[in-house]
């Protein structure tokens, strides 16, 4: 991308995701303004290392806390956790104009009340990223970030009235990652990545978990997937895939592609084999705190904080309302609940 027509890449958040795509865009040779709350933990530059093997350190552009930092930027990237994005995305609006780009990475539900909100959409072109672009972890906050791999195919939803093709292409050149357009928010509310995948795997390695045990070792969540976590999986798509099924406007095949097609499976074999294949996926270690007796479950994780009380739930509520049977959906939310209500307190704040 030439230097000099590049525009200027605004991201708001603190997290892994962020991290990750300040590395990777700086890494591109974009000016990238970072609005965070600790604004003086970040370097002036930041080390990302890449699935090849390489390492470079990107210059950043201005850090802070004020948004007035997004005021230059042709997009501004939102990626902090699901019950931070209304909060955030209110804060930064007054320091927004209609010809900027304001993407939720990756969408929520909150886009489907943004949408219908003539506030938002006249004063900014609103859109949403299906899933996360880039699998990385934060390696020290501020400074350096592993990328383990991108998408190889990701979906965008611009809201309707603004350039679609425009911020799609867009996007497409600054994460190297082919996009498909979303004709509608529901898919970011009916998803079945995050929302399912991972309360499959929680629940299948910790369903039994007791006050007291311990384990000798970190599992890896991906790397060690098993069988009982794909036919969990499998079964909680196949209740999704009911539901919208009753949603006007949701397509099968094209708003939401079932897990099995996905992942290219037949079942929950080749499903499991594929999942644990993933190079993008290595090294991804389960949510576990180590104590003194050993490891133990980390029910401060977001894994369980957020993607079920946030992204299963409302599914589950909207199964309810409908009238669609769901009782592997419900399990998630009615287990994760428990563990919640039992073991919550004992954990320290990740």
């Amino acid at each position: 991308m030439n230097a000099t027509s590049a525009p200027i890449i605004g991201i708001c958040g603190g997290g892994n995701l962020a991290h990750a795509m300040a590395g990777w865009l700086g890494a591109r040779g974009l000016r990238v303004n970072i609005l965070t709350r600790k604004p003086e933990q970040w370097n002036k530059t930041i080390s990302a290392s890449f699935p090849d093997g390489t390492a470079l350190r990107a210059p950043l552009g201005r850090i802070s806390n004020h948004p007035e930092i997004l005021e230059e930027c042709s997009l501004v990237l939102v990626a902090v956790p699901r019950f931070g994005i209304r909060e955030i995305c209110l804060r930064i609006k007054p320091f927004l104009r209609r010809d900027q780009g304001l993407a939720i990475v990756p969408g929520t539900p909150d886009l489907m009340d943004m949408a219908e909100d003539a506030s938002w959409t006249s004063s900014v072109s609103l859109m949403g990223i299906y899933k996360v672009p880039l699998i990385c972890r934060t390696l020290e906050y501020g400074h350096s970030v592993a990328i383990l791999g991108s998408r190889l195919l990701n979906r965008i939803w611009v809201a309707p009235g603004n350039d679609a093709g425009h911020w799609s292409a867009l996007l497409e050149t600054l994460f190297d990652t082919p996009l498909e357009l979303l004709s509608s928010p529901w898919p970011f509310l009916l998803n079945n990545s995050n929302p399912l995948l991972h309360p499959s795997r929680c629940m299948s390695l910790f369903r039994h978990y007791r006050e007291g045990t311990f384990y000798d070792r970190q599992f890896l969540f991906y790397e060690e997937w098993t069988e009982e976590a794909s036919e969990l999986y499998i079964q909680a798509d196949q209740e999704l895939l009911a539901i919208c099924s009753r949603c006007p406007g949701m397509e099968i095949g094209r708003d939401i592609i079932p897990v099995l097609n996905y992942y290219e499976s037949r079942n929950a074999a080749e499903l499991t084999g594929k999942i644990r294949s993933i190079p993008a996926f290595r090294g991804v270690k389960a949510p576990m705190v180590l104590r003194e007796q050993g490891w133990a479950p980390d029910f401060a994780s977001r894994y369980f904080t957020e993607d079920v009380p946030l992204g299963t739930g409302p599914i589950c509520r909207l199964a309810e309302k409908l009238g669609v049977p769901s009782p592997t959906l419900h399990s998630f939310v009615e287990w994760n609940t428990s563990m919640l209500d039992r073991f919550s307190p004992l954990q320290e704040k990740s």
